[in-house]
């Protein structure tokens, strides 16, 4: 997720810029999904993860709405 944001930063275009902070996106769609999957096998409590994790996603909605203008 943080590559990808950092590789968004470094685009010229915003059409470039709003593509790869999807992918970003994406990417955090399966981070979220492995911190579900450790909980469900109680390999750790992930709540705080869980939560950081949403608030990366709403920093990334706000950027994309903001690039859009």
């Amino acid at each position: 997720v943080a590559a990808n944001i950092a590789e968004a930063f470094k685009k010229k275009s915003n059409k470039d810029k709003i593509r790869i902070l999807n992918i970003a996106q994406g990417s955090l769609s399966e981070t979220e999904y492995f911190l579900i999957l450790a909980k469900d096998l109680k390999y750790a409590n992930m709540d705080e993860l869980m939560a950081l994790a949403d608030q990366v996603g709403r920093i990334l909605e706000a950027y994309i709405k903001a690039i859009k203008g």
